[in-house]
């Protein structure tokens, strides 16, 4: 056996590689879970300081809008922009409302023009424009209804300190414009005091960008009014959220959300390095402990296989000696109490148990060797008499295949017999319905004709009605004398019509008898010739049922005849299989005592012990 085949070697190498697979799997869903519960911990954390510092810029910017809309309704203020004198009662009101703000670095008064009246600070501004310092305020005041603040962050014309304007428009107690008040905020103080101290771990800062890219707040103030990356735009679409992106060569996480108070967007970051240090440490003690673990463990597999494979290996040996056929030995070669022992003792039950069973297969193997010689002769005598029986079911099977054709053939005279007795039937059916139509025609024109006679008696009657009427119109004419002549002659000539309506009245009548008597014998023989024809209808119905029979019996025989055929054609393929069965048995016979030879021969290749055999 080659070395590196051996069980020594493999066994130690697959567990090593199982238990160093599920460590290293174990290790990498460890690495999973852990990084994301740190990543949403820290973005969590993340979330709700920007959320928190949000809400604190904007409620600065909010108080100083507050603030400078307070200040812009002092009085000594409006009097000082409506009347343009006391001076110095307004610039101490300045001063005043400077004290009261840490974060103001200097406040003054400027016309609707934006030229700078007064200041509590710096009277170099003084005669200045506002507008032309700040160009961007102009058109945000004017379309604004309270105080705006600059675009940009810029240093003091008063201290140098980094600064951000607020202008408040000054209205008269008639809510008319009289001037602008501006406030330069100390945005380096704002910075200190809020921005600054925030420390998030070693590389954490906030900032705040606008939509420009251009940095308003840095943890670090010398960053303010440097250029963002350029995935900060990205920040303005999404609102809220996590971001992504390089600065300084390194990768940074930040989370962003857009501030109400101002168009910017403030965000905490850090870098991806530190918020996953803690993880990585944690990932490198497990690797550590891991690679420990498995070498132990290799060590401890190694021991433990060598004590397992040298039994085996005599074992081995004891298993070549059975292949081999040598069945001598006997003997116990391991004495062990666990399953190595077990399989050693089975080894040798198992090598007295096989020198008993090849005992018993030579004396068995003697036997069928008899046995397969007077099989062979025995099966020789079947397969004669098998093969005459075959012959005589095949001439049986062909005089029933002839009985079979002439009762198929009267079945389908039958089956022909009875469609044209159906067809018969139907054309009775069809001259019965003709009849009956025919018989009805006559009796509907034997109610017209009796109709008829009913309507000649009323013009019988009417004739007669209207002779009288001439009759009586005559004799009143004659009484009229000479001036009824011309009316005896009309009642003359309707009496005339009236009877010659009356004879034709009558010879309409006679005829009419005549043909209603006709009519009613017509319809006697109608109804007799239907009466005939419906006999003639039953008949046929019986005569159909009677060839329905026929053909029925005739199918049912030939289908008999078909069973009986399929029967006998079975019978003879049963017997030829069983003749082609008595030749396999006879070959299988032969091969059984040629192979019970073999097997007497393979037997004689095993050695047993002396005195076995």
């Amino acid at each position: 056996m080659r070395k590196f085949q051996s069980l020594r070697l493999k066994m130690p190498l697959i567990i090593v590689s199982m238990v160093a697979i599920f460590i290293v799997i174990l290790i990498v869903i460890t690495e999973i879970i852990a990084s994301d519960g740190i990543k949403n911990a820290t973005y969590s954390g993340y979330n709700n300081t920007v959320l928190g510092y949000a809400s604190l810029i904007d409620t600065w910017f909010d108080d100083q809008l507050i603030i400078a809309s307070t200040y812009s309704t002092s009085y000594n203020i409006i009097q000082y922009l409506q009347l343009r004198n006391e001076e110095l009662t307004a610039l101490n009101s300045l001063k005043e409302l400077k004290l009261l703000n840490k974060y103001i670095i200097n406040i003054g008064l400027s016309d609707l023009e934006g030229n700078i009246l007064i200041d509590s600070d710096n009277i170099n501004l003084v005669g200045q424009n506002v507008f032309n310092i700040h160009p961007d305020l102009r058109e945000k005041i004017n379309g604004s209804a309270k105080g705006v603040f600059g675009e940009n962050i810029t240093h003091s014309l008063t201290t140098g300190d980094w600064s951000l304007v607020l202008l408040e428009k000054v209205m008269n107690n008639n809510n008319q414009l009289i001037g602008y008040m501006y406030m330069m905020l100390d945005w380096t103080t704002l910075n200190k005091d809020h921005i600054e101290p925030l420390v998030i771990g070693k590389t954490g800062n906030m900032y705040a960008v606008d939509k420009n890219r251009i940095i308003k707040i840095h943890s670090e103030i010398e960053n303010i009014n440097e250029t963002a990356p350029e995935q900060f735009k990205d920040a303005f679409n999404l609102g809220q959220g996590i971001l992504t992106y390089t600065f300084g060569g390194e990768k940074r996480v930040s989370s962003v959300i857009t501030l109400k108070s101002q168009p910017w967007v403030l965000g905490v970051s850090a870098t991806e390095s530190e918020i996953y240090e803690a993880n990585n440490r944690m990932t490198t003690m497990m690797i550590i402990i891991s690679v420990i673990s498995i070498i132990s463990l290799s060590i401890f597999i190694s021991i433990f296989i060598v004590s397992i494979t040298k039994p085996l290996h005599l074992l081995v040996g004891v298993a070549k000696e059975i292949a081999d056929g040598d069945l001598r030995t006997t003997k116990q070669k391991i004495k062990r109490k666990d399953e190595l022992g077990e399989l050693s003792d089975a080894f040798v039950a198992m090598r007295k148990k096989l020198v008993n069973t090849i005992k018993t297969v030579e004396e068995t193997a003697n036997n069928i060797t008899m046995a397969a010689k007077e099989l062979s002769e025995q099966n020789n005598d079947l397969a004669h008499r098998t093969e005459s029986q075959a012959a005589s079911i095949e001439q049986t099977s062909a005089s029933m295949t002839e009985i079979s054709s002439t009762i198929r053939d009267s079945a389908e005279h039958s089956i022909d017999g009875s469609r044209m007795i159906l067809d018969s039937k139907s054309s009775v059916e069809n001259a019965g319905n003709i009849i009956s139509e025919t018989t009805l025609n006559i009796e509907e024109v034997h109610d017209a004709s009796s109709k008829i006679k009913d309507i000649t008696k009323i013009i019988e009657d009417i004739a007669f009605q209207t002779n009288i009427l001439a009759l009586n119109a005559s004799v009143e004419a004659a009484r009229a004398g000479e001036q009824g002549k011309g009316f005896a002659v009309v009642a003359a000539e309707v009496r005339n019509l009236a009877q010659t309506t009356q004879t034709s009245v009558k010879s309409i009548t006679d005829l009419i008898e005549n043909v209603y008597e006709k009519i009613d014998k017509a319809t006697g023989t109608a109804r007799e010739s239907q009466e005939i024809f419906i006999e003639i209808q039953n008949k046929i119905d019986d005569a159909s049922k009677i060839m329905e029979g026929i053909s029925n019996k005739s199918i049912e025989q030939q289908n008999g005849i078909d069973q009986v055929k399929v029967a006998i054609a079975e019978m003879d393929s049963t017997t030829q299989k069983n003749a082609a069965l008595v030749e396999e048995a006879t070959a299988s016979a032969e091969l059984l005592f040629d192979q019970s030879k073999e097997l007497m021969n393979a037997i004689h290749l095993f050695k047993l012990p002396d005195g076995s055999r």
